[in-house]
């Protein structure tokens, strides 16, 4: 038995059958179809041999011998030996191959990336050279534009020293005065032409807007004349053939379309209940502010019994108008929430009675508070002598305060 790691043909260690020495690259064919090897076998172990010499690797194996004559001579002497090359070195030479083929893209691939890179790079360094030629040549452009103002400014105080001195200088400040005057007259003049001309413009943008709209509503007009002028196309030509009503029955009549006179009283219409919705806001309008002044002015009163309450009200509204109508408006406050002793009724009737005016007393009286403001509800707060806190809850209080007044407490 081979042990692990041992050649299989002479059973020594440190190389594997395809790489043994001891292999020969082709065999003999034997005349009865079977190849025997061309080196003799290795003789088996002893029997009698010790176990320490059994163990030992066999490194004192004799080489191959050559094929003898006779042996030769009874396999085939026309066949000659082949050498063949084993299967891995063919297999690790394709792989030499594909790796070389592998390596040489990659090296022609990262050639190109590196060219690529370099013309980038060279790019971006004329782009940079030309950018620092343009800022220089900015820059000198610059100096020089600097260096003619300065000597332009140099020569012209030097050129009025000079006139000075010579005594001239008074003319040309008095030429250069009236050429800045005419010059300042000239600017006035022009802004104010072109003001002049800016509103006219304007001003015609805005008429013409207003043409514009004009002439559309007139087409919007025409075009409703012309539609309601026209003849339904129904009544000219036929697009089928008529049918016959069904016997018994009243013929139904189309509805005509609508004219343009249609439309005129339609607009009218509509005109006249828009007139009436503002006269009606301007109205509620008024009441409003009737209604505030009369709550103002008894805001500034120290006390209001239910009993002259619609007395004050209409003082406070300043009406002579309605003079006669309060003073029925108070008698009848006086008759109907100033309690009145029971006549021949029962205690439990009376109670009932004036519990239900009391109510109606408090509805009323939160009616009105109601439509105060917070500031009114805080002063009448102050004036009675109430924590103001919501004015839901001063409301209340005010309410039941007053009703306490008129009515006493219950």
């Amino acid at each position: 038995m081979v042990s692990r790691g041992m050649c299989l043909n002479c059973n020594m260690a440190g190389h594997f059958a395809r790489d043994c020495p001891y292999r020969q690259p082709s065999f003999s064919q034997q005349p009865n179809g079977f190849r025997s090897p061309s080196f003799l076998p290795l003789p088996p172990p002893s029997i009698h041999s010790t176990p320490g010499s059994s163990q030992a690797p066999l490194l004192a194996l004799p080489p191959p011998s050559p094929p003898s004559v006779s042996q030769s001579s009874n396999g085939n002497s026309n066949q000659a030996i082949v050498p063949t090359h084993p299967l891995w070195k063919l297999n690790q030479d394709k792989l030499d191959r594909v790796y070389e083929f592998m390596a040489s893209e990659l090296e022609a691939r990262q050639e190109a990336i590196r060219e690529k890179e370099k013309l980038l790079k060279e790019e971006e360094e004329r782009t940079k050279v030309k950018e620092a030629e343009e800022k220089a040549l900015r820059k000198l452009k610059e100096r020089q534009d600097f260096q003619e103002r300065i000597s332009n400014t140099v020569g012209s105080k030097i050129n009025d020293a000079c006139e000075l001195f010579l005594g001239k200088s008074d003319t040309a400040l008095a030429a250069g005065e009236r050429r800045g005057s005419r010059e300042q007259a000239r600017t006035r003049t022009d802004n104010d032409a072109e003001e002049r001309l800016q509103k006219q413009i304007e001003q015609l943008r805005m008429d013409n807007e207003a043409i514009r709209k004009h002439m559309e509503e007139l087409a919007r007009a025409i075009k409703l004349s012309t539609a309601g002028a026209k003849r339904p196309s129904g009544g000219v030509c036929i697009a089928s053939p008529p049918e016959a009503p069904p016997r018994g029955r009243p013929r139904v009549m189309g509805v005509g379309t609508p004219t343009s006179q249609d439309f005129q009283k339609l607009l009218k219409a509509y005109n006249q209940v828009k007139e009436g919705k503002r006269t009606a806001d301007l109205e509620v309008q008024a009441l409003k502010e009737r209604f505030e002044r009369a709550i103002d002015k008894l805001v500034r009163q120290e006390q209001t019994p239910h009993s002259n309450f619609s007395r004050r009200m209409n003082d406070a509204t300043d009406d002579d108008e309605l003079e006669q109508q309060d003073r029925q408006d108070e008698a009848l406050d006086n008759l109907i929430l100033r309690p009145s002793p029971p006549k021949r009724t029962s205690g439990r009737l009376a109670m009932k009675a004036a519990m239900a005016e009391r109510a109606d007393f408090l509805k009323e009286t939160r009616k009105h508070l109601k439509r105060l403001k917070k500031q009114g509800l805080q002063l009448l707060c102050n004036r009675e002598g109430i924590t103001f806190v919501t004015c839901d809850q001063a409301i209340n209080d005010i309410a039941e305060h007053w009703a306490s007044l008129a009515f006493g407490p219950l």
